[in-house]
């Protein structure tokens, strides 16, 4: 549960958007060396979330598909089963929020929801500095938990 220490060849990772943020404008080497164990053991992909995310805070979005590939990490589809794991686990997370405070929250997944369902669905692993919603809400998932 949670955490893995052993990784297997072929293991897919997905590479979280914090991680990512820190490999392409700060070099960091911590990041950077998740991403290389991430493809020493198979292979390390983003989906679609974790690339409009960076995009988001690109100056130049048009230029971040690139940016990415040249880390060597895979730009990968979302299947449609992610909907409803994404869907229940933002539910629960609504139902708990709001015996925790009176203010109205969002109804609309967050993207750490879209990026745990997506793991889970294919049984990847997902390399991360922020753990506590993923492990909370998608707790089968492995999870590499690099400092940040």
């Amino acid at each position: 549960m949670g955490t893995t220490s052993e990784t297997h060849k072929g293991t897919v990772t997905l590479i979280d958007t914090c991680l990512l943020i820190r490999a392409l404008e700060r070099e960091d080497a911590a990041a950077n060396l998740a991403i290389s164990q991430a493809q020493h053991d198979g292979r390390a992909v983003v989906n679609l979330v974790i690339l409009a995310e960076i995009c988001a805070g690109s100056g130049v979005p048009e230029e971040v598909s690139t940016a990415v590939r040249s880390l060597g990490v895979q730009i990968v589809e979302m299947p449609e089963a992610i909907a409803p794991i994404c869907g229940r686990a933002f539910s629960l997370c609504l139902e708990r929020r709001s015996k925790q405070t009176p203010f109205r929250t969002s109804k609309t997944p967050l993207p750490d929801f879209f990026i745990g369902a997506h793991a889970q669905v294919m049984g990847w692993q997902i390399a991360t500095s922020d753990t506590d919603r993923f492990k909370t809400y998608f707790p089968e998932v492995n999870l590499i938990c690099v400092a940040g």
